[in-house]
């Protein structure tokens, strides 16, 4: 069975998550501040690809990072 267009655009969407979030785990902190002018939120930041944006938590005691909202504009 073939998928339909929904289907194969919900997996690209997932696929497309899993990158953006892949990229962002190698490397947590080097990606931008979330909110710059929140001097308390140094550990919330947030990764991009075109329209899809994460923003994620990174936990330092724990060495992981938790994700908070994925955000598709488009």
């Amino acid at each position: 069975m073939v998928p339909t267009a929904p289907v194969r655009a919900l997996i690209s969407f997932g696929s497309t998550v899993r990158d953006v979030l892949d990229t962002a785990s190698l490397s947590p902190w080097s990606r931008p501040q979330w909110d710059r002018t929140d001097p308390e939120g140094e550990d919330v930041r947030r990764a991009s690809i075109g329209a899809l944006t994460d923003v994620y938590w990174v936990n330092r005691n724990l060495g992981h990072l938790r994700v908070l909202t994925i955000v598709w504009a488009g």
